[in-house]
């Protein structure tokens, strides 16, 4: 016997354009013919339980919505900066879902701090457009770095992951995402406060990584939020944060110093060991070697079609699935949850719920950043 679900068809016409879908695209995910899914949101006919859970996973929303009279509020959409191919989808599914699972998790933060009775740091960092060399130092002073930048760090993912602490210590809470081609994404920013979110995609290398990371730092200074994919066309603010990021991360008398004496007959060569010691891009290499007037733009636009020709940087090597599930949310998120735990305020269910992962990855995950078990499950 079918139970049908009499749910509000605006509700479910809703839920699919919200999630960025046409009727064919959610038709295909839910696995019905298009006609069908039409006469619901018509409300010519109403799916079955079964079919409206579905409808409810691939619209990632809780199945009670529906039943509601008007659709609950969702946040703001950042400001777009990018610049993409015409005709090319500004909002797909993934980039919707994105801000929606970032303003989730910082919402759990709050919920979490508030609960614990711990404090949130106030991020209070204030940018001026007109202000370039005291924005440098105000970031500079933001993230614990000197002139030197990050040439003491190891590697270049040693040193991101140290910002990246340097500023969740700072009230920002760092996110990172896998599922985006980072020609529709690079950063996200979300200008909300107390903790305001910076995302970055892991489909970039770490050094890219890093300048994003800075990048979206300069629009929260602005207090604006952003979505980037870091191509400046003719924004002032784009180009305004990456120069920015490029002048923190490549100091002027420091990168003069390291070419002194230094004969340019091999600029490709040159940038990529320059790239290794600042552990950031040949690009942005090239976009300060360029502002100081060390090379000429004819040089600078040989190098970077040289660049466009090699494959995109990576991360690295496999990362396992509670790795993944780290290098998303961070320690210090995944952290303040197991301290709910320990004070034995928070359930291995709400654990789960806060992580979003299933119980069998919980042991791993303690492991991986705890250095013990805890948690035990039996086979």
């Amino acid at each position: 016997m079918r139970v049908y679900a009499r749910v509000s068809p605006a509700l479910l016409k809703w839920g699919r354009e919200s999630a960025g879908f046409s009727i064919e695209e959610a038709a295909q995910k839910i696995k019905v013919k298009p006609e069908k899914l039409l006469s619901w949101e018509r409300g010519e006919a109403s799916p079955t339980i079964n079919q409206l859970k579905k409808l409810a996973s691939v619209y990632r929303r809780p199945k009670n919505v529906f039943y509601l009279k008007a659709p609950p509020p969702d946040p703001a959409f950042p400001k777009d900066f990018r610049r993409l191919p015409i005709g090319a989808k500004r909002k797909t599914s993934e980039l919707i879902f994105a801000v929606r699972e970032a303003h989730q998790y910082r919402r759990n933060v709050l919920e979490l701090k508030e609960f614990l009775e711990e404090p949130i740091p106030e991020f209070n960092l204030s940018l001026d457009l007109t202000s370039m060399a005291s924005s440098v130092e105000l970031i500079r002073k933001v993230l614990n770095l000197t002139e030197e930048g990050l040439t003491p760090f190891s590697s270049s993912a040693e040193a991101f992951y140290s910002l990246r602490e340097r500023l969740e210590n700072k009230g920002i809470l760092c996110l990172q995402i896998s599922k985006i081609p980072i020609e529709n994404m690079r950063g996200m920013a979300i200008n909300e406060r107390p903790l305001p979110v910076i995302v970055v995609n892991t489909k970039d290398s770490y050094e890219a990584r890093i300048f994003t990371l800075i990048h979206e730092l300069v629009h929260l200074g602005l207090k604006e939020s952003s979505l980037c994919n870091l191509v400046e066309e003719d924004e002032r603010i784009e180009r305004f944060c990456n120069r920015i990021a490029a002048e923190v991360l490549v100091d002027e008398n420091k990168l003069k110093e390291k070419i002194s004496g230094i004969r340019f007959s091999d600029l490709d060569r040159l940038t990529k060991r320059l790239k290794k010691e600042f552990k950031v891009s040949q690009e942005v290499i090239l976009r300060r070697l360029l502002s100081l007037k060390i090379i000429t733009w004819k040089e600078f636009e040989n190098i970077i079609e040289i660049l466009k020709s090699r494959e995109k940087g990576s991360a690295g090597g496999f990362a396992s699935y509670h790795e993944r599930i780290i290098n998303k949310l961070g320690t210090n998120y995944i952290s303040l949850v197991f301290r709910g735990f320990y004070q034995n305020k928070l359930t291995i269910h709400d654990i789960l719920k806060y992580i979003n992962i299933k119980i069998k990855h919980l042991p791993k995950i303690e492991k991986e950043i705890f250095g013990h078990n805890t948690i035990t499950i039996s086979p």
